[in-house]
């Protein structure tokens, strides 16, 4: 798995248009901490009981 910061993934959505952000925070991070602008939610874990998501993939 390739890991990118910030401006890398920036600059590959705007070289990649086809390209999609999936964020794996939770709900509440998403909404609240803030997300990039046309990101999908797919969250890994969520509260309350912060289990894993068995719809992950």
């Amino acid at each position: 798995m390739q890991h990118l910061n910030p401006k890398e993934a920036f600059d590959f959505l705007q070289a990649n248009p086809e390209a999609v952000f999936v964020d794996v925070r939770s709900e509440m991070e998403y909404m609240f901490v803030g997300h990039p602008r046309g990101s999908i939610l797919i969250p890994w874990v969520d509260g309350p009981d912060w289990e894993i998501n068995p719809l992950f993939v």
